[in-house]
């Protein structure tokens, strides 16, 4: 890396939002944000590292980039462990975790055939996500895969698809007033989490656990990059559009006061800014207290108190399973030779790839930190054996 002499290309897809967005010409976004955050933290240690972004029309040209070599990071993909092994992908530890949400415009009032007679309702996703999203669909909704996001939620507006399913951060991005249209989120029941990854080539999978490493000390800043990048964003006709019948009758009473009107949209509008930035720092606390209470600070795996928890939920469910303990044998000599730091470095490394491991199967497996250089893994089993 440190002779490397010209910036890491990641991959983004264009329409990706708000992971990827163009913004007065400039590369704006979740991952672009996200890898300028890797680059402070890199260039401490090896000056000179830098990322730019390079744009594809789809995440199978984005994949397709990478494995050529004209890319070298698939910028942040849920791509699951067994479809990554198929494509030569190597995976990181996840960036980021997302849940699933179905997307849908309000019926306006009066319109019956906003459905138009569909028998089924149509779903519109990605090609990338097709399989996930089939899992839930089944056989109560037909499925529409699109090249990218952006073509999704205009067939949505053109009411040509009945709803969108997509991350939750691209659905509220989709939600925010500066857009037009009026929309209903559901989230939807999953027993897991979307994992986001980068992934790089097979011959480039030192740069995943580089990647793998560095997401641990960026994590409270990505948490406040994707709340930067779905933040509401609003101006007056939007924001008229989407008030209900009632408040706009009280906007008709107090029309002949336009003064007065436009200073209690005002006044609305600080006073909902001022709720949400307290609901934020109040959500991100406790996401922080509860985090530090069930995680690793160093790893990130679960740690020895909650996956005692799960595992006893775990024994109510089911008498057959396996426990195997993972223990790194002279350990203490990495760090009495190199030092703490790189000790930190190999166990961040090795919990990486047994993480990976598990994600093959999240529903079946679970791994945790159990002492210093010891991981504990408990597989559920639904057979005797």
């Amino acid at each position: 890396m440190a002779h490397r002499g010209k910036p890491f290309i990641v991959a983004v897809v264009h329409g990706d939002y708000p992971f990827y967005y163009r913004e007065l010409g400039i590369d704006s976004g979740i991952i672009p944000e996200f890898y300028r955050e890797i680059e402070m933290v890199l260039q401490g240690q090896v000056p000179g590292v830098s990322f730019t972004c390079k744009e594809y029309p789809s995440v199978s040209a984005a994949v397709a980039a990478v494995q050529k070599g004209e890319a070298d990071i698939l910028g942040m993909t849920s791509m699951d462990v067994l479809h990554a092994a198929a494509d030569n992908i190597h995976l990181s530890t996840p960036l980021m975790t997302e849940n699933l949400a179905m997307l849908s415009q309000n019926e306006p009032t009066g319109e019956k055939d906003f459905r138009y007679d569909r028998k089924v309702p149509v779903i519109a996703t990605t090609e990338e996500n097709r399989t996930s999203d089939y899992a839930y669909a089944g056989t109560k909704y037909v499925i529409w895969t699109y090249s990218n996001y952006e073509e999704a939620y205009q067939a949505l507006m053109n009411r040509q698809v009945d709803h969108v399913v997509t991350t939750m951060c691209q659905a509220t991005w989709l939600m925010n007033p500066h857009r037009n249209g009026r929309f209903i989120i559901d989230i939807i029941p999953s027993t897991q989490n979307i994992s986001l990854c980068g992934g790089v080539s097979e011959r480039n999978w030192i740069l995943a656990d580089i990647l793998s490493e560095t997401a641990d000390s960026t994590g409270t800043n990505l948490l406040s990059i994707v709340q930067a990048n779905i933040a509401l964003r609003s101006d007056f006709a939007t924001s008229l559009q989407r008030m209900s019948p009632e408040s706009m009758l009280i906007c008709a009473a107090l029309l002949p006061t336009g003064v007065c009107g436009s200073a209690f949209l005002i006044i609305r509008n600080i006073r909902g800014q001022e709720v949400q930035k307290r609901n934020e720092m109040l959500i991100n606390s406790q996401r922080c207290v509860i985090y530090a209470y069930e995680y690793d600070g160093l790893t990130g795996l679960l740690n020895r108190d909650t996956a005692m928890s799960k595992f006893e939920k775990l024994l109510a469910d089911t008498k057959y399973y396996s426990v195997v303990i993972i223990d790194l044998d002279n350990f203490r000599i990495i760090n009495e030779s190199y030092g703490h730091e790189i000790g930190d470095i190999v166990l961040k490394v090795i919990s990486g790839r047994i993480r990976n491991i598990c994600q093959q199967d999240a529903m079946s497996r679970f791994v945790a930190r159990y002492s210093g250089d010891e991981f504990l893994m408990i597989v559920k089993k639904t057979y005797r054996g």
